[in-house]
C-alpha cells in the first residue's frame, strides 16, 4: 500500500473519533462551562486534556489538536502542493486573508483536483463578500450581484434577510464543508485529506464557539444558531 493509501485508511479511523452534531448539541445544552468542557473528556480530545498547562484551557486544547492534524497530514502527503497551500493557514506568523487567498489561488493553477478548485473558488468569493459587508457597511444584497448565478450563492441567499453577519459566516462555513464532505466517500487521491483538514477546522471552531459562549453566559439558543455543521 502506498503512503497516500495508508493515509486514507488512517483518516477513516480518525473520522470515527470526530465530534458529531450530537456532541455539539450536548455541549450547547450543558448547564455551564465546566459541564460543556466535560463532554470533551469522552472524546478523542481526552488524550490532550491531561497535558494542558492549565485546567480547562480550551484554546491550548484546540491548538494541540490542530498541531496534530497539521503534522499528520504533512507526514502523510509531504509532496502535495495542494495540501501545503491549505496548511499555510496554520503557519505562524499567520497569513492575512488576502495572502492566504493568493496562496490558494496560485495552488489551483498547478492542481488537477476538482474538489480543491471548487473549494478555493467558493472560499475566495464568499470571504471577499464577507469582508466587503464588514468593512464597507454594505448589506449582502448590495455586494452579492456578481455571484448570483454561481453554485456558491446559496449561503448568501440563506443570509440575505439577516441583519447579523454571524449568520452569513456560519452559512459560508457550512457551504465550504458541504463541498469537501464528498471526500468522505472517495477511496483514492488527496481529497480525503483535504476533507479531513476542513472538517477538523470546523470541529475546533465549534468547540471554541461553544466554550467561549458558555464563559460569556450566552443562552443555549443563541449558541445553537451559530454552530457549524459536523463533518461526520
Amino acid at each position: 500500500m502506498n503512503k497516500l493509501g495508508y493515509a486514507i485508511g488512517r483518516i477513516r479511523a480518525l473520522e470515527a473519533g470526530m465530534l458529531s452534531t450530537s456532541h455539539f448539541i450536548r455541549m450547547a445544552d450543558a448547564k455551564d462551562f465546566e459541564s460543556a468542557f466535560f463532554v470533551l473528556t469522552e472524546t478523542s480530545y481526552s488524550e490532550h486534556i491531561d497535558r494542558l498547562s492549565k485546567p480547562f484551557n480550551f484554546g491550548e486544547l484546540v491548538d494541540m489538536e490542530l498541531d496534530f492534524v497539521k503534522s499528520f497530514l504533512s507526514d502523510m502527503a509531504p509532496d502535495s502542493e495542494t495540501l501545503k497551500a491549505m496548511l499555510k493557514k496554520f503557519d505562524f506568523p499567520y497569513p492575512t486573508l488576502a495572502d492566504y487567498m493568493k496562496i490558494l489561488e496560485n495552488a489551483t493553477v498547478k492542481s488537477n483536483v476538482l474538489l480543491f478548485t471548487k473549494y478555493v473558488e467558493a472560499f475566495a468569493a464568499l470571504q471577499t463578500l464577507l469582508l466587503q459587508a464588514e468593512t464597507e457597511n454594505l448589506n449582502l444584497e448590495e455586494v452579492s450581484g456578481r455571484i448570483r448565478y454561481k453554485d456558491y450563492f446559496h449561503p448568501v441567499e440563506k443570509s440575505i434577510n439577516s441583519k447579523n453577519l454571524f449568520v452569513f459566516e456560519k452559512e459560508i462555513d457550512d457551504h465550504l464543508l458541504t463541498i469537501v464532505q464528498k471526500a468522505k466517500y472517495m477511496a483514492f487521491g488527496i481529497e480525503p485529506l483535504i476533507g479531513f483538514l476542513i472538517g477538523k477546522e470546523m470541529e475546533t471552531k465549534n468547540i471554541k464557539l461553544i466554550l467561549t459562549a458558555k464563559l460569556l453566559g450566552l443562552e443555549t439558543g443563541d449558541i445553537k444558531i451559530r454552530l457549524r455543521k459536523s463533518y461526520v
